[in-house]
């Protein structure tokens, strides 16, 4: 009987990058958020909370926010306020709103 070639996978391989603990995504939301707020608050008196402090209060409610929630989250979210307040299916629905917006004009 032939033996199954097999090779070694490690088990990581499906795992996030995390740095300091959080996700890339996340720190790359928190430094983009600290180097917009630099550019336009660099100079002004309001620099040490507004370009230090929030962007680690950020960093730390992501942190502690994201502990239990799906890797997607953040996105998922974003998605689901940008949405629209209904949902239709199929192109019958589109014909529908279309006679109700020719009915009332």
């Amino acid at each position: 009987m032939n033996e199954i070639d097999t090779s070694r996978v490690h088990r990581s391989l499906d795992s996030r990058i995390k740095i300091l603990g959080m996700d890339a995504q996340d720190l790359i939301l928190v430094l983009l958020f600290s180097a917009v707020m630099n550019m336009i608050f660099g100079q002004t008196i309001l620099a040490l909370p507004l370009v230090f402090i929030l962007p680690i209060a950020l960093a730390i409610l992501l942190f502690v926010l994201r502990k239990s929630k799906s890797p997607d989250y953040l996105a998922d979210m974003a998605k689901y306020l940008n949405s629209p307040g209904y949902f239709l299916s199929g192109a019958e629905g589109l014909d529908e709103e279309r006679r109700r917006r020719n009915f009332y004009a």
